[in-house]
């Protein structure tokens, strides 16, 4: 294999990291049907206010303590037995914490506890690694031929130091910080996603490749400016289709 062989485009594989309501899974939608989201954060019903009239986005709920659930899903897929173009895994965030309460009700939920809540352990942010990465692994293997999108929510941390500034840090919100350090590394694509309000109190919402935020750098192996209006309301052209007409402009077919 050479790497002149290896060209852009092709399936996508892509992180969307922002605060809740910046955008990140209206912008999801705009990726080519039929799609389906996995709904670990419950907050399909946005979806269901900008799109009423789709029926090519489906969806299943996936509560914390059904982990099991959620893994066959992902064996159907990697079986071969789904017919969906792009896939939404929303979010990072209740994945790890599914993560985590799997691994607790392996040890059967003993261990430290705080009156009757069984309090974690570093064993379950282990477990936490372990499950993530294989669920990565999973959408990353060959046989998964569709679009990949994971989204992420950030935590803000303040260190505070005597006679200095406030160090404000970011990193993407999972309960054990090395393996939120280490879920950008799967993704060529990572995008961060912003909310502004303007004098109207119209908001817009913008897509960034070039900006560093929760503690890694915002990147992107396509021809992309370093940002991109995606405000998109019914009928209008969302993420995916502004993507899609500035590669074109450089021979890249994707997704």
């Amino acid at each position: 294999m050479k790497v002149s062989d290896i060209k852009p485009g092709g399936k996508l594989f892509q992180l969307f990291i922002g605060a809740p309501g910046s955008g990140k899974t209206v912008a999801a939608a705009s990726y080519p049907p039929p799609i389906y989201f996995f709904d670990l954060d419950k907050r399909i019903d946005s979806l269901a206010t900008m799109f009423p009239g789709r029926t090519d986005i489906e969806y299943d709920p996936y509560g914390p303590e059904e982990f099991e659930k959620f893994w066959n899903k992902i064996q159907q897929i990697r079986a071969g037995n789904s017919p969906f173009k792009t896939y939404v895994l929303d979010s990072l965030t209740s994945l790890a914490r599914m993560a985590i309460g799997y691994s607790v009700s392996l040890r059967g939920g003993g261990g430290l506890k705080k009156g009757v809540i069984a309090m974690t352990q570093v064993d379950d942010f282990n477990g936490e690694s372990r499950v993530l990465s294989v669920v990565m692994d999973a959408f990353r293997g060959a046989n998964f031929k569709s679009n990949f999108i994971l989204t992420a929510h950030l935590v803000e941390t303040s260190t505070k130091k005597l006679n200095e500034d406030d160090v404000i840090q970011q990193r993407v919100l999972t309960g054990g910080k090395t393996i939120a350090a280490e879920i950008p590394g799967y993704f060529n694509e990572i995008y961060y996603f912003t909310k502004t309000m303007g004098f109207s109190n119209d908001a817009e919402y913008k897509m960034h490749t070039m900006i560093k935020k929760a503690g890694i750098d915002t990147k992107t192996a396509l021809p992309l400016p370093a940002e991109i209006v995606c405000t998109m309301k019914p009928g209008e052209a969302g993420l995916y289709q502004k993507i899609q007409s500035v590669c074109k402009t450089k021979g890249i077919d994707i997704g």
